[in-house]
């Protein structure tokens, strides 16, 4: 009797940890900074210009970096599920390290960051629309009533500067002379026009530009209507007291990038040549645009 109790107990505990073991793994998003085998954690986290499985895939390189080149700190990667959620995590002042678009670093700004650099390639930091090839959209005036994707409100490049644009040239945005389809990620406002699901879509060229090279699909389906003008491109950022030296070794790692082999794969799947200095001052200049926006649509997005 025993014996048979004891085969039906390892019969349950067998079937019982299978279970546990065939559950679907979710990652989870840590809301504490902590100690890592003794060493402090520091947290890196871009804004989402890319969804959040792209953006590991890009950044993560550049984590197994600063990590091997600082070993006394622990290094993470932190993605963000929508430009909102990464707004918020500014404003809770929890993430050391930041990569914001020019207007989140204003946020940032406010909430006791300082700039110390910035991706290079300003000529890249415009918004673009993209039809299809063969659709019947083929000038901005053909965009007057139709359903345009864009990332998040947010988005500076692929949806701020976009709508900006449309209201200069002949589309009236502030009355609804289009329909604005907020998708989350650049990707997935590509995706919405590739799909049907949107007449054009809003986005910008460092997106198109990696997502379009890896699948010619899309990049044979679709083309750019048309392109803003420029702005300075996303800055990094860090905590006003954080640690001089550490910094320091930081920026190097940054900066210096460009100068490896391994540093230039990295760059060229981000799309960008290199990382370069920076400060507050630099994105002063912004405010021009952000100023125009205002008085054209009477606020700023939230």
């Amino acid at each position: 009797m025993i014996k048979k109790i004891f085969i039906i107990l390892t019969i349950f505990c067998f079937f019982s940890c299978s279970r546990k073991v065939d559950e679907k793994y979710s990652p989870q998003f840590s809301t504490e900074n902590a100690i890592t085998n003794n060493k402090k954690e520091i947290v890196f986290a871009p804004h989402p210009l890319h969804n959040p499985q792209r953006l590991q895939e890009m950044f993560s390189p550049i984590i197994d970096i600063l990590n091997q080149e600082i070993p006394e700190i622990h290094f993470v990667l932190e993605s963000s599920k929508s430009y909102s959620e990464y707004n918020e995590k500014i404003k809770s002042k929890r993430i050391d390290i930041l990569l914001p678009n020019p207007y989140q670093t204003f946020i940032a700004l406010k909430n006791d960051y300082n700039v110390f650099g910035k991706m290079s390639d300003d000529f890249n930091f415009k918004g673009i629309i993209l039809v299809k090839k063969d659709g019947p959209i083929k000038s901005i005036k053909d965009l007057k009533g139709k359903t345009i994707s864009f990332p998040a409100q947010t988005a500076v490049a692929g949806s701020m500067m976009i709508q900006y644009y449309l209201q200069k040239h002949g589309i009236n945005v502030k009355n609804k002379e289009i329909n604005p389809k907020y998708v989350g990620s650049q990707e997935s406002s590509i995706l919405a026009v590739y799909h049907n699901d949107a007449d054009a879509a809003g986005t910008w060229p460092m997106t198109w530009n990696s997502y379009s090279s890896e699948n010619s699909e899309i990049k044979n389906d679709l083309r750019v209507l048309f392109s803003t003008e420029t702005l300075i491109n996303n800055s990094l950022m860090v905590k006003k007291d954080f640690n001089k030296e550490l910094l320091e070794k930081i920026k190097k790692v940054f900066f210096t990038l460009h100068n490896t082999e391994k540093g230039k794969r990295i760059l060229n799947r981000i799309m960008l040549s290199k990382f370069e200095f920076s400060t507050n001052e630099q994105y002063q200049n912004t405010k021009i645009f952000f100023d125009n926006y205002k008085k054209t649509f009477g606020s700023l997005p939230e």
